[in-house]
């Protein structure tokens, strides 16, 4: 069987290779399908692997409020390079106080105060889409390495924030980077988990609207778009677990920006809604949890569409239709 790093390499080819057609055109009305056969071709292991998780919450919530402290006080505000790498490793901290309330509110801070060099700005970035982040513990059962890859995510859908407004240093190259990463992360990413008992906000579905919502306001090609559309609605599509967190109505509010953007985004959202009601017209209802699951996120979905009213009238027409008829 092949290691998590060869399935990543192998699946990021792949999808690289579809971005690719489907940008010359030769590719087109079948793009979801070729995409799905991508997300069915994934091997995914049946045993956990001990992680490396931070477990230094009191220290580490010290630290924090310290570079935090560091940074308010300072004339023009810079963060070492050694603090940076102790925030993005305490990315993966089980704990929401470190991770969420800790980390991700300082980076925050951090991006609007322009306390990143621009070289420090690309290291996050290159950091969060590695293996060690992006992917980590990816191909396991459910896990605590959730917490790290959804929230490598998250901070790129601020990165990305920043950089429009501010900081405006990434590249086109850096932006399909971006694209080819993250759909590649969408293929192989099956944890759908909201808010995970005592550890926090999972998430995914919520961070990938974040960071699908900013690439859409880049200036990104149709194709580059319409690719990473394709990818998350197939893979919102497969997703087992029941996304009952408010994804819903985050990926609706971002199908609404696109759809009403211009005609043919408009068009081809159209498409895949129709691809996904033929679909569904030809399966059967079976017992188990995950049609079940499968079969009321779409339920949501469509309905969060649906109460927005603000889609163009064909989209918005057929989603009344679909809804009343099956």
């Amino acid at each position: 069987m092949d290691t998590e790093h060869q399935v990543v390499l192998k699946t990021s080819k792949k999808i690289h290779q579809l971005r690719l057609q489907f940008e010359a055109g030769n590719i087109f009305h079948n793009l979801s399908l070729k995409v799905g056969q991508v997300f069915d071709e994934v091997p995914y292991s049946e045993t956990a692997t001990i992680m490396d998780l931070p477990v230094d919450d009191k220290a580490a919530l010290a630290k924090i409020q310290a570079i935090s402290l560091t940074v308010k006080e300072a004339g023009e505000p810079v963060i070492l390079d050694s603090d940076l790498d102790f925030l993005l490793s305490h990315l993966a901290a089980p704990n929401p106080q470190v991770r969420d309330k800790g980390v991700y509110f300082l980076f925050n801070d951090l991006l609007h105060a322009q306390a990143f060099t621009e070289k420090q700005f690309h290291y996050i970035k290159n950091t969060l889409l590695s293996e060690d982040f992006l992917f980590y513990h990816i191909l396991e059962p459910k896990g605590d390495g959730i917490f790290k890859r959804s929230f490598s995510v998250l901070i790129l859908s601020a990165l990305l924030y920043a950089d429009r407004a501010m900081y405006h240093t990434f590249s086109e190259e850096d932006l399909v980077d971006i694209i080819d990463r993250i759909t590649t992360y969408v293929v192989l990413e099956r944890d759908g988990r909201g808010f995970i008992g005592q550890k926090g906000w999972g998430h995914v579905y919520t961070h990938i609207g974040n960071i699908f919502d900013e690439l859409m306001a880049s200036d990104l090609n149709r194709a580059n778009k319409l690719f990473l559309l394709t990818t998350i609605l197939q893979g919102y599509r497969r997703m087992n677990d029941a996304l009952v967190f408010g994804e819903d109505n985050r990926l609706a509010a971002v199908f609404s920006y696109l759809a009403n953007k211009d005609s043919f985004f408009a068009e081809y959202f159209l498409t895949l809604l129709k691809d996904w009601q033929a679909e569904v017209l030809m399966i059967r209802p079976a017992e188990s949890e995950t049609f079940w699951n499968r079969w009321y996120n779409r339920s949501r979905l469509l309905q969060a569409m649906i109460i927005r009213g603000d889609f163009p009238e064909n989209i918005q027409d057929y989603l009344n239709e679909i809804m009343t008829t099956y």
